[in-house]
């Protein structure tokens, strides 16, 4: 479950998104959604930690409702619009802290330069060409305790393609990683009043 420092890195973290992914557009909640698990995925693979979502298993790739309801209230407070997926000069005034925060401390330059990194690569697929994408990704299989007796890998890999809907594919506070994404307390307290 999240905490409320989560929920504020998350909604932050998720107007940055936005802002990056302004010039390639999104066209609705299935490559929103996949942005944002795409790139906590790549920030999982690269041992670090910046989104807190949980996803499980869609028709149309990873889904998480924590997310949808988040990007709801960021609409409702004016920081971004539905229809369009774009930050509204509300959303653009919070994001001028960014700045400030990649340069106290490299771990949140890295979190922010990997979401940027997936938003590159992904950013020119739309809905419909973004899920094939994404069900190529390999997801690595918890290793195997008797994988030498059985004569097989310790580490398995699954097309995301073939996981069963409804599974569970990212559960963050079960994955422990060296680098997090941090504000200063007093900067976190200001932006929890903001953006809840």
């Amino acid at each position: 479950m999240r905490s409320p420092a989560d929920t504020t890195i998350d909604r932050l973290l998720l107007l940055y998104l936005l802002k990056m992914a302004m010039s390639f557009g999104i066209d609705g909640d299935v490559k929103f959604q996949q942005l944002v698990f795409l790139s906590e995925l790549q920030l999982f693979g690269k041992q670090a930690t910046g989104f807190h979502y949980r996803f499980f298993r869609y028709a149309y790739g990873g889904y998480s409702k924590e997310l949808a309801d988040d990007f709801i209230g960021l609409c409702a407070k004016q920081f971004a619009q539905k229809p369009t997926f774009v930050l509204t000069p509300a959303g653009e005034t919070v994001l001028k802290i960014i700045p400030g925060i990649a340069k106290e401390r490299t771990e949140n330059e890295t979190v922010l330069s990997i979401i940027q990194d997936i938003v590159k690569a992904y950013g020119k697929y739309d809905s419909s060409s973004i899920v094939p994408e994404v069900e190529k990704i390999e997801l690595m299989l918890p290793e195997k305790a008797d994988a030498d007796v059985e004569g097989v890998s310790r580490q398995e890999s699954l097309p995301l393609g073939h996981v069963s809907f409804h599974a569970a594919l990212l559960v963050p506070e079960r994955i422990q990683t060296p680098v997090h994404f941090e504000l200063k307390p007093d900067l976190l307290a200001v932006l929890r009043d903001v953006l809840k």
